[in-house]
C-alpha cells in the first residue's frame, strides 16, 4: 500500500471532547495549549487506533486489572458510547484506510482501563463519512483485531510504536532507568527479537533438559552396571523346582518374587531360612534326643516330678483308668455327703447313692420317709408362715389406721371381725391377745420340723456315719488313687506319661527299681533320682549342638516347617542343597531384566548424546546470531544517535555526542572519554534531549516501513533554549519527509517551529485546543 500518514481524526464523547474532527495537513502539526486541554488525549486516541491499546494505561501499576468500574475513564458522558475514528492515507493520498473504535456505555464485561481491547469494537470502514448505523457490517472479529497493527502499519507490538514512533511526555527517562541488560531487552522487543529470544531460551532449556536426562541415565547405568557385576556368576546347571514343605513357605514357591538388585535382601533372607532348615536336618537325631530333655529342665520341680511319676504310674499301676475314675468320683461323693452331714443339712444328702456305696440299702426306706416328712413340714411351714404373715401385716395396718382415726366412737363395730365393743381399751386388749395366738400357732410348726431333723441326725449317726468315714479312709490309703488324683484326668496323665517316655529313652533310664510308697508324696520323692539322671543327660549334650540350637532355633523350625510332627520330616539334605541352588538360579535370572534395561539405556544414551551435542551447537549458534544482530542494531543506531546528540546538546563538551557501547547482552550510554553511564552523570533535561535523539535515530533507521509518522508529546518541557533550537533544526533538516505531530504548552515554541518550517517551504499547521 505504501507509507501511511495520519490524515484526520474524529473523536466523540471522548475525554474533554463531546465531538471533534482534526485535520492533519502538511508534514508538521503542532498542538498548542496549556496542560490539561487534551493534547496528550489526542496522542492516546491515535495510539489506540494504531496499536489497539494505550501503553501508559496498561503499564500503570496502580491500576487493577481485575476491578470493574461503573463508567469508562475515556468517556465525556458515561451514558453514551465512545467513538474514535481515524483516516490514514498514503503520501499521494490515492489510497486510505479508515479505522474506527467504539466502546459502548455498558459493555458486557464491565469497564476496566486495562481491558480496552476487550471492551472496544473495531471496524474497517469504506469511507470516513460512513454512517454509524452501517458500521456493524464492517466489524473486525475479536480474534483478528490483534493482527491489524502489523498488517496495516507494519508495527509488531505497542512497544515498537512507543520507542520508534511516539515520544511520550510521561516516563521519558524510563528507557535509561532500566539496567544495561534490560535496555537490550527493550531494543530486542522493538526489532522483533523477543520471539527469537524466546526460541533461543527454549533451545537452551531443551539443551539443559537433555543434559539433565543424560545425567540421570548415566547414574542409572552406573547402578545397573554395579548390580550386574555382583551377578556375574558362572553358568550353573539348571535346577528343577521341587516343593519341600506342606505350607508352602514363601521361599518354596515355583515363581519367586525376585527383581534384580532390589531383591537382594529378600534373596539373602530366603537363603538364611533354607540354611537353617539344612542345619536342622543335619542335627535331626540330636534334636529329637535333646528336645525332650531341654523341655524337661525348663519346668518347675513339681512339674518335672509329676511328668516322671505319670510314666512310672502308667508302667506300674494294676488298675485301669476307668476303675480309678470311678474311685475318684466315689471319694469326691463321699466327701461331699460327709460335709452336708457335718453342716446339719441332712435333707440334701443323696441317701440312695450313699446307702448303695456303703452297702446299707436296707436303711434307705427309713431315711426316705424321714426326709419326706421333713420336706412336707418345711413346705407346710412355708405356706402357713406366709398366710400368718399376711394376716398379721394386714392387722397391723388396720390397727395403725384405727389408732390414728379420731372418728371412732364407743359402741362401734369391730374393724377386724364386725363385733360390737364397749370401749377403745377393750378393743386394744383383744388385738394383743389374737397376736399371741397367731405366733404360738407358727411356733408349733417349727418344733415339729426340728424333731424330724433330729430323728434324721440320729439315724445317720447310727447307720451311716461310721461306715462312711471308714470307706473314705480306705480310699485315702490307696496310693494309686492318691497319685491319680494329682492329675486333672486320665488324658492329662497319659499325655505326661508319653512325654516322660521320650525322656527315659533319651536318658537311657529303666523303671525296674521304682517301688510304690505309702503315700503319693513319697512316690513323688522317689522320682528325684530319675530327675537328676535326666538333668545329667541334658548337661552331657555337646556344646556344639547347644550353640547351633541357640543360633538356628531348631524347635521353631520343627514347629514351623513340620508342624511339630515327626512324620512330616520326609526330606533329606540333598533336596535342601538343591533348593539353595534353585534360589540362586532364580535370583540371578532376575538380573536378566537389568541387563535388558542396561542395553536399552545405553542405546538411549547414545541417541541423547547426539541430540545434546547438536542442540548445544545450535544453542550457541542461535545465541551468537542474536547477539550479533543486537550489535548490528546498535551499530546502525549509534552513528545517527551520536550525531543527533551532538547537534542537540550544543553546550555539552563542545558539541560532542553520546556513545553507545554493547557486548550483545547489554547497552551502556557514555560520553567520550568516560566509562560511566549517563544515567547518573547527566541532568534530567540533558537525558530528555538524549532520549529525543535516541528516538529520532531509531525512527530514522527503522521507521522505513508502512508507518513513519513521529508523535512527540511536549518535547521541550525540560530543555533549555539552545537545545530546543537545535532540536527544531534536526527535525526540519533530517525529518522533512516524515509526518511530525507534536504538542507544546509554549506559544513561542509553536510559533518558532512553524516559522522555521515555512521559511524553508515546508507546510506546517498549529491547532489550538483552548476552545475545543
Amino acid at each position: 500500500m505504501g507509507t501511511l500518514k495520519i490524515k484526520r481524526l474524529y473523536v466523540e464523547n471522548y475525554k474533554l471532547f463531546s465531538a471533534k474532527t482534526i485535520e492533519f495537513d502538511g508534514v508538521l502539526t503542532v498542538f498548542d495549549g496549556p496542560n490539561g486541554y487534551g493534547k496528550t488525549s489526542i496522542f492516546d486516541a491515535l495510539e489506540f487506533l494504531i496499536t489497539g491499546t494505550i501503553e501508559r494505561v496498561i503499564s500503570c501499576a496502580s491500576i487493577s486489572g481485575l476491578k470493574a468500574y461503573a463508567s469508562n475513564f475515556l468517556a465525556h458522558d458515561s451514558s453514551k458510547d465512545i467513538i474514535i475514528k481515524g483516516e490514514f492515507c498514503t503520501v499521494s493520498e490515492d489510497r486510505s484506510v479508515i479505522i474506527a473504535k467504539r466502546i459502548t456505555a455498558n459493555p458486557a464485561s464491565g469497564h476496566n482501563p486495562k481491558k480496552l481491547e476487550e471492551q472496544a469494537q473495531t471496524f474497517l470502514l469504506p469511507k470516513f463519512e460512513c454512517p454509524i448505523e452501517e458500521w456493524s457490517q464492517y466489524q473486525i472479529p475479536a480474534d483478528k483485531v490483534y493482527r491489524l497493527p502489523a498488517e496495516i502499519f507494519g508495527i509488531n507490538a505497542s512497544s515498537q510504536f512507543i520507542l520508534a514512533n511516539y515520544i511520550q511526555q510521561e516516563n521519558r527517562l524510563s528507557f535509561f532507568n532500566q539496567t544495561e541488560k534490560d535496555r537490550t531487552t527493550a531494543i530486542q522487543k522493538l526489532f522483533g527479537l523477543e520471539a527469537e529470544q524466546n526460541k533461543s531460551n527454549n533451545i537452551s532449556d531443551a539443551a539443559r533438559q537433555l543434559k539433565k536426562k543424560l545425567q540421570t541415565i548415566e547414574t542409572h547405568i552406573a547402578e545397573l552396571t554395579k548390580n550386574l557385576q555382583s551377578a556375574n556368576k558362572s553358568q550353573m546347571p539348571a535346577v528343577p523346582y521341587e516343593q519341600l514343605t506342606d505350607g508352602p513357605e514363601a521361599w518354596d514357591v515355583d515363581q519367586l518374587p525376585f527383581n534384580g538388585k532390589a531383591s537382594e535382601e529378600l534373596y539373602e533372607n530366603f537363603v538364611r531360612q533354607v540354611t537353617m532348615l539344612r542345619e536342622f536336618l543335619l542335627r535331626k537325631e540330636q534334636f529329637l534326643k535333646s528336645q525332650p530333655l531341654k523341655a524337661f529342665v525348663t519346668q518347675t520341680q513339681v512339674e518335672q516330678r509329676l511328668t516322671l511319676l505319670a510314666f512310672l504310674f502308667d508302667q506300674k499301676s494294676e488298675r485301669a483308668y476307668q476303675q480309678l475314675d470311678l474311685l475318684k468320683k466315689q471319694r469326691a461323693f463321699l466327701s461331699k455327703q460327709y460335709q452336708l452331714a457335718t453342716d446339719g443339712n441332712y435333707i440334701d444328702i443323696d441317701y440312695k447313692t450313699l446307702t448303695q456305696a456303703l452297702h446299707k440299702q436296707n436303711q434307705l426306706d427309713a431315711f426316705t420317709s424321714l426326709v419326706y416328712q421333713a420336706q412336707t413340714i418345711r413346705q407346710n411351714q412355708s405356706d402357713l408362715q406366709k398366710v400368718i404373715s399376711d394376716i398379721m401385716r394386714t392387722r397391723e395396718q388396720l390397727h395403725s389406721s384405727l389408732q390414728n382415726s379420731q372418728s371412732i366412737t364407743p359402741e362401734s363395730s369391730c374393724p377386724y371381725c364386725g363385733q360390737t365393743w364397749k370401749s377403745r381399751d377393750e378393743l386394744q386388749q383383744h388385738f394383743a391377745d389374737t397376736t399371741v395366738i397367731l405366733k404360738e400357732t407358727f411356733g408349733r410348726e417349727n418344733s415339729l420340723y426340728s424333731d424330724t431333723i433330729g430323728k434324721l441326725h440320729s439315724l445317720f449317726n447310727q447307720e451311716l456315719n461310721n461306715v462312711l468315714v471308714a470307706r473314705s479312709n480306705e480310699l485315702d490309703r490307696m496310693v494309686e488313687l492318691q497319685i491319680y488324683m494329682l492329675y486333672s484326668g486320665h488324658n492329662d496323665l497319659a499325655m505326661r506319661a508319653k512325654q516322660a517316655q521320650s525322656l527315659f529313652q533319651a536318658a537311657h533310664l529303666h523303671v525296674s527299681a521304682f517301688q510304690w510308697r505309702e503315700t503319693a508324696e513319697m512316690c513323688l520323692q522317689e522320682t528325684g533320682i530319675y530327675s537328676e539322671a535326666i538333668v545329667t543327660a541334658y548337661n552331657a549334650i555337646p556344646s556344639e549342638y547347644t550353640e547351633a540350637d541357640e543360633k538356628y532355633r531348631f524347635e521353631a523350625i520343627f514347629e514351623k516347617i513340620f508342624r511339630g510332627d515327626l512324620t512330616r520330616i520326609r526330606i533329606n539334605i540333598q533336596q535342601v542343597e538343591n533348593k539353595l541352588l534353585y534360589l540362586q538360579q532364580q535370583y540371578y535370572q532376575a538380573y536378566d531384566a537389568d541387563r535388558m534395561a542396561l542395553q536399552k539405556l545405553q542405546a538411549t544414551q547414545a541417541v541423547i548424546q547426539i541430540l545434546h551435542a547438536k542442540m548445544s551447537e545450535y544453542d550457541k549458534a542461535y545465541k551468537k546470531a542474536i547477539s550479533s544482530y543486537r550489535e548490528l542494531v546498535v551499530k546502525q543506531i549509534e552513528i545517527p544517535f551520536f550525531l543527533y546528540t551532538s547537534r542537540i546538546l550544543q553546550s555539552y563538551q563542545g558539541g560532542q555526542g553520546i556513545l553507545m557501547q554493547t557486548n550483545g547482552d547489554s547497552i551502556r550510554f557514555t560520553s567520550p572519554g568516560s566509562e560511566h553511564d549517563i544515567l547518573y552523570t547527566m541532568s534530567s533535561g540533558q537525558l530528555s534531549a538524549i532520549l529525543l535523539s535516541f528516538s529520532l535515530a531509531i525512527n530514522k533507521i527503522y521507521a522505513t516501513g508502512q508507518f513513519k509518522t513521529l508523535l512527540i508529546d511536549d518535547p521541550i518541557q525540560c530543555m533549555d533554549d539552545i537545545n530546543m533550537i537545535s532540536f527544531i533544526e534536526v527535525i526540519r533538516c533530517d525529518f522533512k519527509d516524515v509526518q511530525v505531530i507534536l504538542s507544546t504548552h509554549e506559544d513561542l515554541f509553536a510559533n518558532y517551529i512553524i516559522y522555521k518550517y515555512e521559511k524553508y517551504n515546508l507546510t506546517g499547521k498549529t491547532i489550538s485546543l483552548r476552545d475545543a
